[in-house]
């Protein structure tokens, strides 16, 4: 499949894809990203704790959330994703315990509660979305994203347009990012 061909591929079939941040939801409200991210270090410590009390808010800051947040800022130059269970369990094995990827899930979905709390959508995105879907249009998302898709997910469902959405494709689990190709073939093939 060819991307020169895109367009008569989408208007062929009435899909619409939409990028996630700043287009569909807005994730930079209410309190700051440095508040967010405490609030979730705390939680997600909270949460590591079940598998050894003696895990500590700074050890969880800065053997996983600041290596991980390094990690990050080189997403751009090199368009991949880098996966989050290694770095937690890089840290978890500083306390002799292992997470199992599910567990590293439900783990990133607790660290990111403040973000979904103030996830929100533009004014009028709703109606938007219900009519492309009364029109008989599909949609899809294709976003950069290095948390899980699950974790996004539920974002989606907390703004209350998931149910509009056919077909999600992050770049997280793909380990590549836009503007590479290989993204925009997965989202079509889908």
């Amino acid at each position: 499949m060819h991307l020169n061909n895109i367009k008569d591929i989408v208007k062929n079939k009435k899909v619409i894809f939409f990028d996630m941040g700043n287009t569909l939801l807005l994730f930079h409200e209410g309190i700051s990203d440095d508040e967010k991210d405490e609030k979730g270090l705390k939680y997600l410590t909270d949460y590591l704790k079940n598998y050894n009390e003696n895990i500590t808010f700074d050890d969880v800051k800065t053997e996983f959330f600041d290596k991980w947040v390094f990690a990050c800022s080189l997403r751009k130059k090199n368009l991949t994703e880098y996966p989050i269970e290694e770095f937690l369990n890089n840290l978890m094995k500083k306390y002799n315990s292992t997470l199992t990827l599910t567990e590293c899930i439900k783990a990133m979905n607790i660290f990111y509660t403040e973000y979904r709390n103030y996830v929100c959508t533009e004014k009028g995105i709703i109606n938007t979305l219900n009519n492309l879907k009364s029109k008989g249009f599909k949609l899809g998302v294709i976003s950069n994203s290095s948390q899980y898709d699950e974790v996004m997910i539920e974002c989606f469902k907390k703004a209350g347009i998931h149910e509009f959405i056919d077909n999600y494709t992050f770049s997280y689990y793909l380990k590549v990012s836009k503007l590479k190709r290989e993204i925009f073939e997965a989202a079509l093939k889908k």
